[in-house]
C-alpha cells in the first residue's frame, strides 16, 4: 500500500468527526455562541495542520533519509502542540466542560488526530529504513 493510499483512508473519520461536532452544534443551539465558533476554529485549524502534514509526507517520500528524520523531528513537535498549551484538546474540554455531548466528539477527534499522527511517524520510519536499507 502507498503512502497516498494510507492517507485518503485517514482523511475519511476526520472529516465525518468534524462534520459531527458541526452538526451537534447546530442542533444543540449552540452554535451561535463565541466558544462554539471557537472550538471550531480551533478543531479547523488541527484539522487542517494534520492533512497539509500529510501533503508533505508525500513531497517527503523522495527525500533522503536525514531529511525524513528532520520531518520526523517537526511531527513528533506538532503531536505534542495538539496536546499541550492553549488550543489544546484538553483545554477545549475544559472551556466546555459542561456540554457532555460537545466533550464526547471532542474526545473522539482526539482520538483520530492521534491515530493519524502516530500513523505518520510510522510511516515516516518505514520510509527511513526501507531508504537506508536500499543504499546499504
Amino acid at each position: 500500500m502507498k503512502i497516498s493510499d494510507l492517507i485518503r483512508i485517514s482523511e475519511r473519520p476526520l472529516r465525518i468527526l468534524e462534520g459531527d461536532l458541526k452538526i451537534l452544534g447546530m442542533s444543540s443551539g449552540f452554535t451561535g455562541s463565541e466558544k462554539y465558533i471557537e472550538a471550531v476554529r480551533i478543531l479547523d485549524l488541527l484539522t487542517y495542520q494534520i492533512l497539509e502534514g500529510d501533503k508533505e509526507l508525500l513531497e517527503f517520500e523522495e527525500k533522503n533519509p536525514d531529511e525524513l528524520r528532520a520531518l520526523l523531528i517537526d511531527r513528533r513537535k506538532q503531536f505534542n502542540r495538539l496536546f499541550e498549551g492553549e488550543n489544546s484538546f484538553d483545554q477545549l474540554k475544559v472551556k466546555f466542560s459542561h456540554e457532555r455531548k460537545f466533550c464526547d466528539v471532542v474526545d473522539k477527534l482526539r482520538v483520530t488526530i492521534q491515530g493519524i499522527l502516530n500513523r505518520d511517524l510510522i510511516i515516516i520510519q518505514k520510509i527511513i529504513t526501507n531508504k537506508v536499507r536500499r543504499a546499504s
